[in-house]
């Protein structure tokens, strides 16, 4: 018997034993083969019931009618991303048509941050399964891929059976309890040791759980126990002798050959110390300083109707009430910042989720009142969010919760009025909707403060996009706090001073004014050049990726764009863009700067760690050392070539630099440069080099002859100085651009630059960086493009300087042994 199953992925498909993971290179998680994927959403491979969704949201398991299961694994080592960038779009027990929606998956994320994108499909260990095939190369989501062959069509016999040695189902004998020292929890690689631990091994074996147990030979049971880290966990069996169950004991104590160092990317909000009397201390989600009078939010409570007026009224007003709803959404998507308006988008995706309007129009159908069956249905959900130990998907329960309201709002006839906070007040509450966050008014409200939440929740992206110093986590006792008392809201050092004295008062008071009179000073002095206190002009400028970004920056005062971040342009499409397209975007932007303002485009930066959907690439064990930014070109000539030609014909549109990014070798910058000259025909423009490569800034003096400018991308410069990936959860800590080696490297290709005559710039973190600007100067760097926000600030502080100053200060920080000693030198020098 052949069971076919469908591909629930588009991309390259290959055998496991291409797979960077020996739990699955080695079959010990089951027969199956893999997909290099090209698309973000993981489809049912076949028709039946969801039996398994792994806590940490990158695995999960569809069983058939028959059932055979199916083990989908998205992503290599993904466990240690908690459930971020994961969103699933079912949960256990709900059945599935071949092809439905399983789960969506950040793409970019995964790349960056975890071993591999590739996608394991796998059928756990069963008798019954004699063999697993399938095609490999180009594989189409839907279409019949994986063929497995049975020999018996009860493919849910159990792996063991004690009663069958025995002739009657011996008595269980129980282990202790252990304390799992997995620091992701149980997933698919100590799983799989579990299994090939006890395969040989005689009598039914379980793992068990305060709550639940698994067979221990079932890798789907033991994922679907949900074991998070520090969870107990005990073996009960029959047949173990006491030597087989303490080495068991030990291998689970020992993690199961998992990685024990190993720190999840997102975890839970950072443990509190001790406040001091009349403090709480929280979490800072929005840097800032606030002085006001609590106000304590208090939420309106429904009153749900008991009975209904009959199903096809209850079923129009419903309707009505999503329609009105919708509205609402839109407008308040219109008043939020323009880089937080797709939390409002998302909440427009809820208003059609299929799962919440099905389960309503079933409950009206029934006999409910459309209020009440609204409200069971997204509350049903929210709870299941919240109580996920993924402090991400957790904190998304209150987005479910927000639009839910807004529905039943509107089928009550509640007034949405907007709500009028006293003047100088600091809210407090439990929590925040996003759609309430953005309705505070930022005149009189002058700080935040949350008893719950995350520093990565929507309220707290929106709170720092509104200018809101806020604070989260900071337990029930600041919902104890009494209605019109003072306090002071640090939010820069994590505190609430509650009931502050005099004196307390007048200190944070100075404080805060001397911070908006120099924030006011800055962004007076925005729209006028920045001229060290010699004379010498830097032209502060913006990092784009589209037009919005562009207006902002010239809004704060930016003279010019010093990267435009073209790849932006190419991943927002679904294929790629022809040459009228491309002109059409590119003319926008240079229409708004104008003639007189550079624009220094970046050719196309992808690559293994940032792929294009439709730029199939090979999967490559450490993408940011791979094929990405120039050496794409070998591969993809005409996708650079349609770019570097659409780029020439705005060239007369305003003064077009362009900088080709990853430059390692001279030879590569000679054969791109003479690529492009071909294509110039009489017309100019300046060709640079991105310098974010060690060998190309110790390659400076040979370069600049060559080049018309430098740009330093000090973000990547960084990590691949310093050999510590800036993503890493341990050690991004100690990537800074102000140590020593870094210095070095700019301060050749600054030199380098002098002595030819050509200008550098520094588009990296680094350039915002106020107390790298001083360094940046005196190693002739006479261009800084920074995010929109910084621009004043970033003005201001190469006012504050001479070049002489900085240039002294450049020698005698190349001296220094570490960044921490650097900085310090800036700071006592810094007038």
């Amino acid at each position: 018997m052949q069971v076919i199953l469908q591909a629930p992925l588009t991309g390259w498909a290959l055998p496991l034993s291409e797979v960077p993971d020996p739990v699955f290179s080695q079959g010990l998680a089951g027969p199956g083969y893999a997909i290099d994927p090209t698309v973000s959403v993981l489809k049912a491979p076949c028709a039946g019931e969801v039996v398994q969704l792994h806590r940490c949201l990158h695995a999960l398991t569809v069983r058939r009618g028959d059932g055979l299961e199916v083990l989908m694994h998205v992503g290599i080592d993904t466990v240690k991303l908690n459930g971020q960038g994961f969103k699933p779009r079912v949960k256990v027990g709900d059945r599935v048509e071949a092809g439905a929606p399983l789960l969506e998956f950040d793409s970019d994320l995964i790349a960056t941050r975890c071993r591999s994108l590739i996608t394991v499909v796998v059928i756990p260990e069963n008798p019954a399964v004699t063999g697993v095939d399938a095609s490999q190369g180009k594989v189409l989501q839907g279409s019949d891929w994986l063929k497995v062959e049975v020999k018996q069509p009860d493919l849910a016999a159990p792996l063991y059976n004690a009663a069958e040695d025995t002739g009657k189902m011996p008595a269980e004998k129980i282990g202790r309890w252990l304390e799992l020292p997995n620091p992701s929890g149980m997933h698919a690689r100590p799983a799989a040791r579990l299994l090939i631990l006890v395969k040989d091994l005689p009598g039914n074996i379980y793992l068990e759980k305060r709550s639940g147990r698994a067979s221990a030979r079932s890798l789907v049971g033991i994922l679907g126990l949900g074991l998070g880290p520090k969870e107990e966990v005990r073996l009960v069996h029959t047949h173990l002798s006491e030597e087989q169950l303490s080495r068991l004991e030990a291998e689970i104590l020992g993690g199961l050959g998992d990685d024990l160092a190993a720190v999840p990317v997102v975890s839970a909000a950072p443990a509190l110390t001790e406040a001091l009397p009349g403090q709480l201390r929280g979490v800072v989600a929005s840097r800032g300083l606030g002085i006001g009078t609590v106000y304590l939010w208090k939420r309106a409570t429904f009153h749900l109707p008991e009975e209904a007026q009959g199903g096809a009224a209850e079923l129009e007003e419903f309707e009505q009430a999503l329609a009105e709803a919708a509205r609402q959404i839109s407008d308040l998507e219109r008043k939020a910042p323009v880089s937080e308006r797709s939390i409002f988008a998302a909440h427009a995706e809820i208003l059609h989720d299929p799962q919440l309007l099905d389960e309503t129009r079933k409950a009206i159908g029934a006999g409910q009142p459309a209020a009440r069956a609204w409200h069971n249905a997204y509350d049903k959900q929210a709870e299941l969010l919240a109580a996920l130990s993924n402090p991400l998907l957790a904190a998304r329960a209150n987005d479910l919760r927000d639009v839910g309201e807004r529905v039943l709002t509107c089928l009550l006839g509640e007034s949405s009025a907007q709500r009028i906070f006293p003047e100088d007040c600091i809210v407090v509450c439990r929590d925040l909707n996003p759609s309430e966050t953005v309705q505070l008014d930022r005149r009189r409200v002058k700080g935040l403060c949350l008893s719950q939440g995350g520093p990565t929740s929507h309220v707290a992206i929106l709170a720092r996009s509104l200018g809101i110093p806020s604070l989260c986590a900071l337990g029930p006792a600041c919902l104890e706090l009494k209605e019109g008392v003072p306090v002071v809201l640090d939010a820069e050092n994590g505190v609430l001073l509650c009931e502050p004295s005099e004196a307390e008062l007048d200190s944070a008071g100075r404080r805060l004014e001397a911070l908006q009179k120099q924030q006011e000073a800055e962004r007076a002095l925005a729209h006028q050049e920045a001229r060290t206190g010699d004379g010498a002009h830097v032209e502060v400028a913006v990092n784009i990726g589209n037009g919005e970004d562009l207006r902002q920056g010239l809004e704060q005062g930016a003279e010019g764009v010093g990267l435009f971040r073209t790849e932006f342009y190419f991943h927002g499409l679904d294929q790629e863009p022809g040459l009228e397209q491309q002109v059409q975007f590119y003319g926008e932007l240079a229409a708004q700067l104008g003639t007189e303002k550079r624009l220094v485009a970046r050719l196309l930066d992808v690559g293994g760690d940032k792929p294009l959907p439709y730029v199939p690439m090979a999967h490559e064990e450490n993408p940011f050392l791979g094929v990405r930014g120039i050496r794409l070109y070998k591969k993809r000539p005409e996708l650079f070539r349609n770019q570097i030609q659409a780029l020439l014909q705005i060239s007369d549109q305003c003064r077009l630099a362009v900088m080709v990014p990853m430059i390692s070798t001279l030879a590569e910058w000679r054969s791109i440069r003479a690529e492009i000259e071909q294509q110039l025909r009489g017309r100019r423009l300046e060709l640079g080099v991105m310098i974010e490569v060690p060998s190309a800034a110790l390659l400076a003096d040979q370069l600049a002859p060559e080049v018309d400018f430098f740009s330093i991308g000090t973000n990547d410069l960084t990590q691949y100085t310093l050999a510590i990936d800036r993503a890493h959860p341990d050690l991004a800590g100690q990537v800074d651009a102000l140590h020593p080696s870094i210095l070095r490297l700019m301060h050749g290709v600054g030199e380098a630059a002098r002595k030819h005559g050509k200008w550098v710039g520094v588009c990296g973190g680094a350039a915002q960086d106020l107390e790298a600007v001083p360094l940046l100067l005196g190693m002739n760097i006479r261009e800084l493009s920074v995010s929109p926000p910084a621009v004043p600030s970033v003005k201001a502080e190469v006012r504050r300087w001479s070049v002489a100053d900085c240039e002294t200060l450049v020698g005698a920080a190349l001296a220094l042994a570490d960044a921490e000693a650097v900085r310090k030198l800036v700071r006592e020098r810094r007038k």
